[in-house]
């Protein structure tokens, strides 16, 4: 399922600081996982480049929905609640969703294509 990021912001950190923020935009991957959540996920067509340049190189390939192809490519983790509501909208839709960390207020904002 596709979507396009309005404000969207991609956190990473430990637990005493925010380690890299930056702000995402175009089109994201909604992809489903089998526990009901999803994740928010850059497109695949990274993956591909990256694949093509690692078979020129020799270096092994990143498998799809591996521990590295989501630690490179996901945005967002999204919970029961919020995955469902991202399943159940129709297109052109908006979605705010919020998180919290760090003393800080994040509000993620997607439309669905």
């Amino acid at each position: 399922m596709k979507f396009e990021a309005i404000e969207l912001y991609r956190v990473r950190g430990n637990i005493d600081r925010i380690i890299s923020e930056e702000k995402i935009t175009g089109s994201l991957d909604l992809v489903p996982m089998p526990c009901g959540q999803a994740y928010l996920m850059l497109p695949v067509e990274g993956l591909v480049k990256t694949n093509e340049e690692h078979r020129k190189r020799g270096i092994m390939e990143i498998p799809p929905l591996s521990k590295l192809d989501i630690s490179n490519r996901m945005v967002l983790e999204l919970t029961k609640a919020e995955s469902r509501k991202a399943f159940l909208s129709k297109p052109g839709d908006k979605i705010s969703i919020t998180r919290h960390g760090w003393g800080k207020i994040w509000v993620h904002r997607i439309r669905k294509i």
